[in-house]
């Protein structure tokens, strides 16, 4: 049992073929949507990873701003400086690890017990110079750990990574 081509109608023929070639065309033309779409996708995709890695560095900037500002003046950052770096502490919940959090956490309280050793350490009271004097050492110290931590803010940073 088979066709027999000898009793197949040039109507029936092209019938046939044209069913076949809008078969063929839909098939042609889905694959080349399927791609299209792949290709939205992908650029989607990294657009998206081009958009975090902005804000990531945005933190990054606000963090390295705030110690270079601290640390050039040896004094705690005031201003712009803070609110930048608190800004930069809150998004940082959603865009970097636990670990790098709570590293920012210990920036900021450092610079408060710079803030508070510094106040501490100028007041004018003889009777508590030893006092005064362990302030001015404290203070010392927690610039000693920012200076420190600053030349490694990158290896804190290490989520930032090339696309």
């Amino acid at each position: 049992m088979g066709i027999e081509w000898a009793a197949l109608s040039w109507e029936a023929f092209a019938t046939l073929a044209t069913g076949l070639a809008a078969v063929l065309a839909a098939g042609i033309i889905g694959f080349r949507q399927s791609q299209i779409q792949d290709r939205q996708v992908a650029l989607q995709e990294q657009e998206l990873k081009v958009s975090l890695l902005e804000e990531r560095l945005g933190v990054y900037d606000a963090v390295h701003n705030f110690l270079s500002y601290t640390l050039t003046r040896g004094r705690p950052a005031d201003g712009n400086f803070e609110r930048d770096f608190r800004l930069a502490m809150v998004k940082a919940r959603f865009l970097f690890s636990d670990e790098l959090n709570i590293f920012l956490k210990e920036i900021w309280s450092k610079h408060c017990d710079l803030g508070l050793h510094q106040t501490l350490s100028k007041r004018n009271n003889t009777a508590d110079e030893e006092k005064r004097i362990e302030n001015v050492h404290l203070a010392a110290s927690d610039l000693k750990w920012l200076v420190d931590e600053f030349g490694k803010l990158h290896e804190h940073f290490s989520e930032i990574r090339p696309l």
